[in-house]
């Protein structure tokens, strides 16, 4: 039979491919690639053309410390950059990699971003507008509207959640042709820059004699809790027509 095949690329040409030198805005953040080490910084390819991206050696040295182990950044390293300064309407950006800024980056309204450049990997500022059956949507930079599916809800958040409450949240994923934007609150993704922990493979093909059912999603799936205390979700064609 056939397979479906995906095709991913962290290539800063294609990730940022939406935006242009006069979108460029102070505070927002870029992923980019080590493109040369200079002697005050690194040069950086942010795939935005016709814009020069520098990274300050001061700038880089928490980067430096906390990731690479006092190493220096190798040409071709990835990084989550926030843009410091925007000079000549944008053909010219001081970048820096701080991590605690990074992860601290909060996407805002003066940054102008459109339906077309908002970039998976943005934190945003979102009010909850609807409490649905299997997630929720939200409205964020005052003209989006978005929906964070029940996986991508905060599984630590006690009674749920409350229309008008306002949320943090993470771009997931905007579909082009259907203008859908979807989102997450899931914590470990609400901080970026921060290396995500590897998910085990540990647990495939363990029978679990004894979980809980968390939650029970009507056409959807239902989310158990396992003997270790992590989750899992089953799919509604993968659940038994018995109790036991």
């Amino acid at each position: 039979g056939g397979y479906n095949s995906v095709k991913l690329s962290v290539n800063p040409k294609d990730v940022n491919k939406a935006l242009t030198s006069g979108a460029l805005r102070g505070g927002m953040l870029l992923s980019g690639s080590v493109a040369s080490k200079e002697d005050h910084g690194y040069l950086i390819d942010i795939g935005v053309g016709g814009t020069k991206a520098f990274l300050p050696h001061q700038a880089a040295q928490n980067c430096v410390k906390m990731i690479n182990k006092e190493d220096d950044l190798k040409v071709g390293q990835y990084l989550t950059c926030l843009i410091q300064k925007v000079k000549d309407n944008g053909r010219i950006v001081q970048l820096c990699a701080n991590r605690a800024n990074v992860a601290a980056a909060v996407a805002t309204e003066e940054q102008n971003w459109t339906l077309n450049n908002l970039l998976p990997g943005l934190v945003v500022k979102a009010q909850v507008q609807k409490v649905l059956l299997n997630g929720i949507t939200v409205s964020f930079l005052s003209s989006f509207t978005g929906i964070v599916d029940f996986m991508h809800l905060d599984p630590n958040k006690p009674g749920g959640y409350q229309k008008e409450q306002m949320v943090k949240a993470c771009i997931v994923s905007f579909h082009p042709s259907s203008k859908s934007i979807r989102l997450t609150l899931r914590q470990s993704l609400l901080h970026p820059g921060n290396l995500l922990r590897q998910l085990s493979s540990n647990q495939i093909s363990r029978v679990v004699e004894q979980c809980t059912v968390k939650t029970y999603y009507k056409k959807v799936g239902a989310v158990f809790e396992l003997d270790d205390g992590s989750l899992a979700f089953a799919h509604m064609n993968q659940l038994s027509n018995s109790k036991q």
